[in-house]
């Protein structure tokens, strides 16, 4: 939401286009958990056994990395930069699975389990199937 809000704040270049749906595991709404300190920018992104206080609940619209690209007339992506707040983990599994990741080139992952440690089993399986994807020339494990 803060996001929106901010780019509804500016007069972006004419090229820009600001897509207001978020990039998921699946299509449909998620839930986020606005900060407990009001102004803050980061929500904390459902993910499994969260428990959000009601008052604090909001809803987001979003959809898969391939749906998208259906929709936009995509068959490629350059750069795929991943900050959602703990749904980086659901998101890379369906997509590091997926016949889509072949037509990625490279992407940029802030993962979250310092805040949600009962992900860091499953982000640190990730990194190395990561590791295994990525091509030789590359020492990052998320340049595939």
């Amino acid at each position: 939401p803060e996001s929106a809000r901010f780019i509804e704040s500016i007069d972006p270049p004419e090229q820009f286009v600001f897509h207001a749906v978020g990039l998921a595991h699946r299509d449909g709404p998620m839930r986020f958990c606005a900060p407990a300190k009001p102004g803050r920018p980061n929500f904390t992104s459902d993910h499994e056994g969260a428990r959000f206080p009601p008052d604090r609940t909001v809803e987001a619209p979003a959809k898969r990395l391939s749906t998208l690209m259906a929709k936009l007339g995509h068959d490629h992506v350059d750069v795929l930069k991943i900050d959602i707040e703990g749904a980086e983990v659901p998101l890379l599994e369906k997509l590091l699975a997926s016949e889509a990741c072949k037509n990625i080139d490279y992407i940029f992952v802030e993962t979250h389990e310092f805040m949600i440690p009962e992900l860091m089993e499953r982000t640190d399986a990730l990194y190395r199937v990561a590791a295994r994807m990525r091509r030789p020339s590359s020492p990052n494990p998320w340049k595939l």
